[in-house]
């Protein structure tokens, strides 16, 4: 009788584990898929649009009123109305700020809270900003600081040595000059060098490199025909299909790549090359003066855009993605996204 209990007790010892699985066999209550939003975007003006949301109780009830109110945001906090255009030099606010027009302040003036503008907004120097939210365009003035984003639905501009903080985003472009520093920027484009007027986007747009004939298109949507472990590609010449590699790779300059670039290790591209597909690097990624890459970058290392490259295109959105750093120099244009979780550099 013991050996008999034994018997059973290691019987339902070995079968416990798989009596989930057979219940799921008997009962097929898991049967369906699971559910996936295919239709999902990553929202680049999150963080604004949340904070104007919250706003919107409170503007629509104070207007334009100078004084100190009060609105809900992660806790209630008192809201400052500001009837004045112009902030004198190092004025301090210590309270989230509204103001319904445009904005110019002095120089190292700073905003301990969110500042929330209706208007174009203009700083002098050395002024630190916690985020800012503004409905029109936006100039940094030279060595001011974002503490943690900023938004705008028209165009940013920051001068020399500006820190853009966690996120900088904008409904034009997003123009740097030297010494800028970045985590996160969307713009369309994102671009080193003086603000763009609004009728110059169309240069940009004419100065592109021509388009890939239909036949090279065809090459780059078609599977297979990849170039496997190759770590030179010589100047001026033209691969109709990928390249995947499992050493570091460099393409000299003037080369066309029809497909995509996958690498295991680093990846050089010397001036003046056209990649039309996306770029995989584990390794650092330098891309020489004047190339453009039609698809994304990414990188578990660095990423360097020479000067003039051009990473997607007005009609393509596109990002440069990079785990440590990633320096751009004059005339570096993205058009889309640029993200690293190291610190981003204008050289």
């Amino acid at each position: 009788m013991i050996l008999l209990l034994s018997f059973i007790l290691l019987l339902l010892i070995f079968l416990l584990p798989f009596i989930p699985g057979i219940r799921e066999l008997i009962l097929k209550r898991d049967v369906a898929p699971l559910s996936v939003k295919s239709d999902y975007v990553k929202n680049p003006h999150y963080f604004a649009e949340s904070f104007k949301a919250r706003m919107q109780p409170f503007m629509a009830t104070v207007g334009i009123a100078a004084g100190l109110n009060y609105v809900k945001l992660s806790k209630s906090e008192a809201v400052a109305t500001l009837g004045f255009e112009t902030v004198p030099d190092k004025a301090r606010f210590s309270d989230v700020c509204y103001a319904d027009h445009d904005l110019r302040t002095g120089q190292a003036v700073s905003f301990a809270k969110e500042l929330y503008v209706h208007g174009d907004v203009v700083t002098g120097s050395a002024n630190q900003l916690r985020a800012l939210a503004c409905e029109g365009h936006v100039r940094l003035g030279s060595d001011s600081r974002i503490m943690r984003w900023i938004d705008a639905t028209g165009n940013i501009h920051a001068e020399i040595n500006c820190d853009l903080g966690i996120s900088a985003s904008c409904g034009g472009s997003l123009s740097m000059e030297s010494g800028v520093i970045f985590r996160r920027l969307y713009a369309f484009p994102v671009r080193v060098g003086e603000a763009l007027a609004a009728n110059r986007l169309e240069e940009t747009i004419v100065n592109d490199p021509p388009e890939l004939t239909v036949c090279e298109v065809a090459v780059l949507n078609a599977s297979g025909g990849a170039d496997r472990n190759i770590s030179d590609v010589p100047p001026h010449s033209r691969i109709g299909g990928s390249i995947i590699t499992e050493t570091s790779l460099n393409i000299g300059q003037g080369a066309v790549i029809c497909g995509h670039i996958k690498t295991h290790r680093g990846l050089t591209l010397g001036e003046n090359v056209t990649v039309a597909g996306n770029i995989f690097a584990e390794g650092e990624v330098e891309i020489g003066a004047g190339s453009w890459i039609q698809g994304t970058v990414f990188t578990q290392d660095s990423v360097w855009l020479g000067p003039k490259v051009r990473v997607g295109a007005p009609s393509k959105i596109k990002s440069v993605i990079a785990r440590n750093a990633i320096s751009m120099d004059e005339g570096a244009t993205v058009y889309g996204y640029i993200s690293t979780e190291g610190e981003g550099v204008v050289t």
